[in-house]
């Protein structure tokens, strides 16, 4: 079964070249637009067994964050994607699993929620 998962993202304002991003790569970025993909890419599958976060920041402090689920496919209540409102996994984590309609689908994250705002994604296959 074909497994998948593309997190298209935007931070505001919409400024600088978008890129592709894959979260096995880890760490955190600050970029202003790009595309979020698992170790797949964006034509391939995630593999079993993975463990992956990243932390996502605006360019500036005090902007938006806005993700924008295009794309969501996983092992429904086996592969696991969890967002959490802020720089790590201590912050309010939403977790989502399945298809489409499980999808988180249009985030923001503000300054109104965070000081300076940032988003922890965690994405857990067994």
């Amino acid at each position: 079964m074909k497994k998948y998962l593309v997190l298209f993202f935007m931070l505001l304002p919409f400024i600088g070249l978008s890129q592709d991003i894959l979260i096995s790569e880890g760490g955190t970025i600050n970029t202003c637009s790009g595309t979020l993909l698992d170790s797949g890419g964006a034509s391939g599958n995630y593999s079993s067994n993975e463990n992956y976060s990243i932390t996502i920041c605006p360019d500036n402090p005090g902007q938006n964050i806005e993700l924008d689920f295009t794309s969501f496919s996983t092992q429904l209540n086996a592969d696991i994607l969890t967002i959490y409102d802020g720089p790590d996994n201590t912050g309010t984590g939403t977790t989502y699993s399945g298809n489409a309609t499980q999808s988180p689908g249009f985030i923001t994250v503000s300054k109104s929620k965070s000081k300076n705002p940032s988003v922890y994604i965690s994405q857990a296959i067994y």
